[in-house]
């Protein structure tokens, strides 16, 4: 996801991609890595977490995740609506599903899957859909980090959301390249829902993870 289809800093407007398939910054993933609660790693000390990335594409977040302690592939589920992309993606050694994540979240909700992170960089159109639709796949200590532009705060039709589910947001220090052609044209942060967010927000640091 990216807010291409605007001028793009240092390059021309583009074309939106197929299904947004826009790859996540190293960096940005491993800056919420470091903020994430602890409690996730406390309640899975001796099986790790389970983890989902609902929007995976080639696994751009997914390769961040299987560096950091506590993951491993065979307790993170990829998810993504084509079929490529889950080719690509299950090459990393991850279970993989083709599915189209908000439609085929209420079915996952219903069997009793929980995951203790849900963390993605959605198609920005349906950022709203994603994060409602993962939400009741949180297990009761888990979190749910979506990366999106910072005005998905702002909004009547997103109100509602900001009001029933607050979360804490997590702004990125500097505009991302989501194509290598220049930086994005617009802000981002990550959005984080879970116990004992919401409200507040902070500004990543590259030096410290703070």
């Amino acid at each position: 996801m990216s807010a291409t289809g605007r001028t793009l800093r240092g390059g021309p407007a583009t074309e939106r991609a197929v299904h947004d398939q826009y790859e996540t910054p190293e960096w940005a993933t491993r800056l919420i890595l470091s903020r994430l609660s602890t409690r996730i790693w406390e309640a899975n000390a001796q099986t790790s977490a389970r983890v989902l990335e609902p929007a995976c594409g080639t696994g751009a977040i997914t390769r961040i995740l299987l560096e950091h302690d506590g993951f491993y592939a065979k307790h993170v589920t990829g998810v993504d609506v084509d079929p490529t992309m889950v080719v690509r993606h299950e090459q990393l050694g991850v279970h993989t599903k083709c599915l189209d994540f908000v439609t085929s979240a209420p079915d996952y909700s219903a069997r009793g899957f929980r995951f203790d992170l849900i963390i993605t960089n959605p198609p920005y159109k349906l950022a709203e859909a994603y994060a409602r639709a993962a939400l009741p796949l949180l297990s009761a200590q888990g979190e749910l980090a979506l990366l999106l532009r910072l005005n998905f705060l702002a909004g009547q039709k997103r109100s509602a959301l900001h009001r029933e589910h607050p979360s804490d947001v997590y702004v990125l220090p500097r505009r991302p390249s989501f194509t290598g052609n220049g930086t994005d044209a617009t802000e981002y942060a990550w959005l984080v829902w879970g116990p004992g967010r919401g409200n507040r927000w902070f500004l990543l640091d590259e030096g410290n993870g703070a």
